[in-house]
């Protein structure tokens, strides 16, 4: 755990790791990028970024975008990862499909994007962003890259089986009217 300036008392303050990931994240060396190969077919893009400590331990900020349609619908973070641990979460993380190194630009693009995609669509980043982000950087810092959100130009709505139909079609019916957007239930790819 990282300690911080004493205080006026003179004892050190422990850190907490959203505390740590808020402070430090960003300026943590960024190693690697992964993504689940099938992410631009299927829609579903599962990106692993993973950070080092100068202690050599790592921390891995996991992100699961919906380009078609809801953006950011998922992320954490490990921190104090060994090395060997790595490899199971990404493995994991992408369903047994193969993983693939990306520039971390285009990771940043993918992440960033998806979010932007679904906000002007009514819908907002998982909660956990707010600790999550400071894992990537600054989204004024990324060079733009031109990436395709939605499918064949429109929204398109995979519900998952925990998705709530009623709400997300209520949100993209008030956004892009019932006729602007494609929709298919579990299994119906």
């Amino acid at each position: 755990m990282a300690k911080s300036k004493k205080k006026s008392g003179g004892t050190p303050q422990t850190l907490g790791p959203d505390s740590y990931i808020r402070q430090f994240g960003r300026s943590l060396s960024l190693e690697a990028c992964y993504i689940n190969g099938d992410w631009d077919q299927h829609g579903m893009a599962n990106i692993v970024l993973v950070r080092s400590k100068k202690s050599g331990k790592k921390v891995v900020g996991v992100y699961l975008v919906d380009v078609y349609c809801l953006g950011l619908k998922n992320t954490f973070y490990r921190i104090d990862l060994p090395e060997y641990e790595i490899e199971n979460l990404i493995s994991g993380i992408t369903g047994g499909v193969e993983h693939l190194t990306i520039e971390p630009d285009m990771a940043f693009n993918i992440i960033y994007g998806g979010i932007e995609y679904a906000e002007d669509l009514g819908f907002s980043p998982h909660k956990d962003f707010k600790v999550s982000e400071y894992l990537l950087p600054d989204v004024d810092d990324v060079p733009y890259m031109d990436i395709e959100f939605g499918r064949n130009g429109r929204p398109f709505l995979v519900l998952g089986p925990h998705d709530n139909l009623g709400k997300l079609s209520s949100i993209l019916n008030k956004s892009v009217g019932p006729n602007g957007y494609d929709l298919v239930r579990p299994g119906g790819f």
